[in-house]
């Protein structure tokens, strides 16, 4: 595996590929966290509906997927 400029040092292989990283994992980030922003706001106001109950259900499944963040 060779970096755009030709060197096979692994430091500039990652070092050439971590800005459009970064960028992708910002911004899907922040993108899944205004979907479950959204989504938690139209539960809330639906508070004992069939899909409030399905996602009280499924959160605790985002933990087990390796989650580092409460699911409550």
């Amino acid at each position: 595996m060779t970096s755009d400029s030709g060197s096979t040092l692994v430091k500039n292989i990652l070092l050439e590929r971590m800005p459009a990283t970064l960028v992708l994992f910002g911004t899907s980030s922040l993108a899944l966290f205004f979907v479950g922003l959204l989504i938690a706001l139209s539960l809330s106001r639906r508070y004992g509906t069939f899909w409030d109950k399905v996602f009280v259900l499924l959160a605790p499944l985002r933990l087990l997927q390796g989650g580092s963040m409460a699911s409550f």
